[in-house]
């Protein structure tokens, strides 16, 4: 196995036990959707902007790209 495929299985398996772990803590469904409710103001907006720009990079993104080329980077 090159270098850099162990450096993803490695990376794939910290963030899969990282939210296995972190997964034990949510008891419920609307611990897990809406965080109990104990979202401020400014962390609700972030983890909505943050949603938005995962979704523009994967979706959006790769189809201007696929359009563009590397234009679409810009």
């Amino acid at each position: 196995m090159t270098p850099l495929l162990t450096a993803l299985v490695v990376y794939s398996a910290v963030l899969v036990g990282l939210g296995a772990w972190i997964g034990r803590r949510v008891s419920n469904t609307q611990g897990f959707f809406v965080s109990d409710r104990n979202l401020g103001p400014g962390m609700l907006a972030a983890t909505l902007l943050a949603a938005n720009i995962g979704a523009s990079a994967t979706v959006g993104a790769t189809g201007l790209a696929y359009d563009f080329g590397a234009a679409a980077w810009w």
